[in-house]
C-alpha cells in the first residue's frame, strides 16, 4: 500500500461508526453477519 492510501485509510478510521462496523466484522465468524446483525451490533437498535 502506498503512503497516500494509507492517509486515506487511516482518515477514514477516525470516524467512530466505521470504528465499529470494522470491529464488529472481524469479531463475527465465519459466517459472517446478516445486515441486520450488522446493525444490531454497531448501533442502538
Amino acid at each position: 500500500m502506498e503512503d497516500r492510501e494509507l492517509l486515506v485509510l487511516f482518515k477514514m478510521l477516525r470516524n467512530e461508526e466505521r470504528q465499529r462496523i470494522i470491529q464488529a466484522l472481524l469479531s463475527a465468524d465465519n459466517e459472517g453477519l446478516s445486515h441486520n446483525e450488522l446493525a444490531a451490533r454497531t448501533f442502538f437498535t
